[in-house]
């Protein structure tokens, strides 16, 4: 029927059914029993089979489909209203937060798709210009040397044109053997004898031997001249060229931190790589993060302990400082301090790690703190950290100089090598935005 029906028709039998034609006849409900022969309302549910049923499933009678709810626990319809209203509430309730994290989860991809592009593009264009500087300084180079052996065969060939200069002593030259064979043969027939010595005499002078065998060495030194081109020692072309063709791959990077509120620039998950391991792909599990998991120094431990490498990143609060805490050695609750050249701190605003000093302690472990860094600790909460100025330069390198520290006047000098700079004469505690500790794993 349409709409129009269906509203008149609600009307008239306000106790009728209205089913669309989608559904097949057995997911039509009727209120009425769909055993064979039973043809009573469904008015009683048993607890046993989670159904419906009326009066003859009920019947203390069995067989032929009757009493096939006899033993069980039943009860009539109004009686399981409450407990069905109070389910559907929980269903509810729970289909309405997978509908919001389904939701966010949408969103999240949409962002994560857009960093993935953000990022493709921005490869892209970094491996466009890298090229293009490499194309344009072979072209120049190119250039370079074209010009430069142009100028120099020009200034060594063309600027003497010796070719023409030989020429013309060579015509000089045959004209005066033909005058020298003539007054060859005047000295022959004896005749005007003084005239013939007089051109004989005039002949030697004007004859110029210096510059025909001048020329005829210039001649043999450029024989056997000829340009290289000399390439760099050691490198030849082929060696050039495996080393273009080996110039520049792609590293898989796993770096887990689209779940991260932190990592929002990929400049700083490039910084990482370069600190943690630049050769290796590395993998990287979030286990713990402030908004998830709240402040609890015991739900850091329950997640991170004996977790192997491990990343912890702070976002403080005030100045939007981004830092953090990098080592190979595992957390726990009760070894105490730990040696290791494996840690270091660093700042992600500034590109800047701070390495640790020798095999020093560089980790605390103790029931007590969180991630704690010598002289830079989650005490007692994981929504504050607290930066001991006044020693951390002694295991961190320029350690002091992670955050600013907010009162300039209370500084003092140290005679202590380490300290080139005046420095805080105490420590101070800042408070946290969020903190992420992250399980580092690398695939060789």
């Amino acid at each position: 029927m349409c709409k129009k029906c269906e509203n008149l028709h609600s009307e008239l039998f306000q106790n009728h059914n209205i089913y669309n034609l989608d559904k097949s006849i057995d997911e039509i409900f009727t209120g009425f029993c769909s055993e064979e022969n039973h043809l009573e309302k469904l008015n009683f549910y048993c607890k046993d089979h989670n159904k419906l049923c009326c009066a003859s499933c009920l019947c203390k009678i069995e067989g032929k489909n009757y009493g096939t709810h006899s033993k069980c626990n039943v009860c009539i319809i109004e009686e399981i209203k409450k407990d069905k209203k109070k389910m559907l509430d929980e269903k509810l309730l729970i289909l309405e937060d997978f509908s919001k994290r389904l939701n966010e989860s949408i969103k999240l991809i949409k962002i994560i798709y857009d960093k993935i592009d953000e990022n493709k593009e921005e490869l892209k264009s970094k491996i466009q210009n890298i090229f293009t500087k490499i194309r344009n300084e072979l072209n120049e180079k190119e250039d370079r040397l074209l010009l430069e052996l142009d100028n120099s065969y020009n200034e060594i060939y063309l600027k003497e044109d010796l070719p023409q200069k030989c020429e013309k002593i060579f015509k000089k030259l045959n004209i005066s053997l033909e005058k020298g064979r003539k007054i060859e043969s005047q000295f022959e027939d004896g005749l005007k004898l003084n005239l013939t010595i007089y051109n004989c005499i005039q002949f030697e002078k004007k004859i110029n031997l210096f510059s025909v065998n001048e020329a005829i060495n210039k001649c043999n030194i450029l024989k056997d001249f000829q340009f290289k081109f000399i390439q760099e020692k050691n490198n030849d072309i082929n060696s050039i060229i495996n080393s273009i063709k080996n110039f520049g791959n792609f590293n898989k990077i796993n770096f887990n931190f689209i779940e991260s509120n932190i990592i929002d620039n990929n400049n700083y998950i490039t910084y990482l790589i370069k600190w943690i391991n630049p050769n290796k792909e590395i993998k990287a599990k979030l286990l713990y993060s402030l908004s998830r998991e709240w402040d609890k120094i015991s739900k850091f431990h329950e997640l991170c302990d004996n977790k192997g490498n491990t990343l912890t990143l702070f976002h403080i609060k005030d100045d939007n400082n981004k830092v953090g805490i990098y080592t190979n050695l595992p957390w726990d609750c009760n070894s105490g301090w730990k040696k290791g050249s494996g840690t270091f701190l660093f700042n992600l605003n500034k590109n800047t790690k701070y390495k640790i000093r020798g095999n020093k302690e560089s980790i605390g472990c103790l029931d007590n703190y969180g991630p704690y860094a010598k002289c830079f600790e989650c005490e007692k909460s994981m929504n504050q950290i607290i930066l001991y100025y006044k020693s951390i330069n002694s295991y961190f390198e320029n350690g002091n100089e992670i955050l600013q520290y907010q009162n300039n006047n209370d500084f003092n000098y140290y005679n202590n090598p380490y300290y080139n700079n005046p420095v805080p004469n105490k420590n101070e505690t800042y408070d946290l935005k969020e903190v992420e500790v992250f399980e580092i794993s690398f695939d060789k």
